[in-house]
């Protein structure tokens, strides 16, 4: 069986049926991930679906939509190593389409281990953050402490729902 980054195992693998987040956005370089799961306590990780993979095959796109359409909260990140546009678009349909049974965490992370926008880049994401600040149910974080700090309360809230 394939691996997920971090050690998750495949989608195939993973309990779809108790809550997690979602982890979407930036790929490539960027650690973000990685530096939230050290972030996070780690009874927490299991709460996370990672769908960075390796080797992207139909299956992994399968489980990656499975994911986002099933997920308590879909977190997005866009970070200087954000090379292509879909996962803007992703991030889009996510705060503008998505019903309010899903948390919604954006990480908009300025430096991704020394990596930085350009000036017209940075210009662009600050009205990108704007515009998606306008929807109230938009968390949005410029670290991945606070955004790590956010999710475990928000798991934490999961917790006690799933108890009652």
């Amino acid at each position: 069986m394939r691996k997920f980054a971090l050690s998750l195992e495949s989608g195939f693998g993973f309990d779809f049926s108790k809550p997690f987040a979602f982890l979407g956005g930036t790929m490539g370089q960027s650690t973000w991930r990685e530096e939230l799961y050290k972030a996070l306590p780690e009874p927490y990780h299991a709460n996370l679906f990672n769908p960075k993979v390796s080797d992207w095959t139909p299956d992994d796109a399968k489980r990656e939509n499975q994911a986002k359409a099933t997920a308590h909260a879909l977190v997005y990140a866009l970070t200087p190593h954000q090379k292509g546009f879909y996962g803007i678009a992703e991030m889009s349909a996510a705060v503008f389409n998505t019903n309010a049974r899903v948390s919604i965490f954006l990480l908009f992370l300025d430096d991704d281990n020394g990596v930085v926008f350009e000036d017209h880049q940075r210009a662009s994401v600050d009205q990108i953050r704007e515009l998606y600040a306008t929807n109230p149910f938009v968390r949005i974080f410029s670290t991945v402490s606070s955004l790590a700090s956010a999710l475990q309360l928000e798991f934490a809230q999961f917790h006690d729902q799933v108890e009652k």
